[in-house]
């Protein structure tokens, strides 16, 4: 016989089923009337867009050409902002000198945007996907700007203006070049379908300023505790060249007390000293700007390292060969120190200006 509920029990039943029901069917009228066509909807689409690499769903939820030609006046007035050198005249002159890559770059940002989409990598200077040419590479501005490597940490708020169709996400993102984090607003505005779309980070340009300005002052420390290195360090050549001078007064490299002499101070003092500058400067972490100088300064200790250890040699053997290959790399360290000379007083300018 089958198993009938008590006709009061049935009634309860159905009446929960048709509550539930009920329910059901204002949550997927809710889901696909009301949240779909949010702000928060979109930004939840946005990312999964950019987890699974696709370039289509992204593009319903950014204004991928809003967005570039809103970056690229960003970018170029936060980093006139970072400059604090340039007269009024000199932005302006700047301003209509930039607008001649304007366009090419707006280009040449938005394959870039396109091209982390699809890849997940910020890199290269990927050709544009309309064809047009962009002798702009902006790979290498995102790389110089801190652009390429950021974290993004979470949404710290958002906040709707119903009256104006727009909505604020603030973004917190944690730029390795800067080493503390930002919040950037991302600007969503609600299209005639009914969906939200991301348009413009409307604080960008203070982001790129912000970067500009803790690149620097990353720049300035490294410049000044590597500086006080060489300074102290130079101090002992300088003092080690005076003692040669005066061994080598009246006398000869002939004479085997003076190149005895000679050989003490340069393995003894000399060598160590040089050893011991480049383990210092192995140890200071160099910033993005400052590593050309800093390899720079690496290869010229190795090099006087080097030199140091052939002429030693040489002046206990008088070998032709070491003294000749010992004078080529004194040769070498010369031409980088003069070369480091130069880099220098443009980075020290350049901190200046900052």
């Amino acid at each position: 016989m089958p198993f009938q509920l008590p006709k009061p029990g049935k009634n309860r039943l159905i009446a929960a089923l048709v509550v539930m029901a009920a329910v059901l069917a204002g949550m997927g009228a809710w889901y696909f009337g009301s949240y779909t066509k949010s702000p928060e909807y979109a930004l939840r689409q946005i990312q999964n867009a950019i987890a699974r690499h696709d370039q289509q769903a992204f593009d319903q939820y950014v204004d991928a050409e809003h967005l570039t030609a809103s970056a690229v006046d960003a970018v170029l007035a936060g980093m006139m902002d970072a400059d604090r050198s340039l007269t009024d005249a000199s932005r302006d002159s700047i301003s209509s000198l930039a607008e001649m890559f304007r366009i090419p770059l707006q280009n040449s940002f938005r394959s870039v945007l396109w091209d982390f989409v699809r890849t997940g990598v910020w890199g290269g200077n990927p050709e544009p996907t309309d064809g047009t040419e962009t002798p702009v590479d902006s790979g290498l501005i995102l790389s110089k700007l801190g652009l390429k490597e950021i974290a993004f940490r979470g949404i710290d708020s958002l906040e709707k203006d119903t009256g104006s169709g727009t909505a604020t996400a603030r973004l917190r993102v944690l730029p390795a070049a800067a080493g503390e984090d930002f919040v950037l607003r991302a600007q969503l505005l609600k299209t005639e379908s009914g969906r939200w779309q991301l348009r413009e980070i409307v604080n960008f340009r203070d982001f790129v300023a912000f970067l500009a300005r803790s690149r620097q002052a990353k720049l300035k420390a490294y410049l000044e505790e590597t500086v006080s290195i060489l300074e102290r360090h130079d101090a002992l050549v300088q003092e080690t060249d005076r003692q040669r001078a005066a061994i080598m007064r009246g006398r000869s490299l002939g004479d085997t007390d003076v190149r005895q002499a000679l050989r003490r101070i340069v393995e003894d003092e000399l060598l160590p000293d040089w050893q011991t500058r480049l383990a210092e400067l192995e140890a200071v972490a160099s910033p993005p700007p400052a590593q050309p100088i800093h390899q720079l300064r690496l290869r010229i200790a190795r090099t006087r390292i080097e030199y140091c250890r052939l002429y030693g040699e040489w002046l206990n053997t008088k070998d032709a060969a070491t003294i000749r290959r010992a004078n080529e790399l004194l040769h070498e360290a010369r031409t980088l120190e003069q070369e480091h000379e130069r880099l220098l007083h443009r980075l020290q300018l350049s901190v200046q200006r900052g």
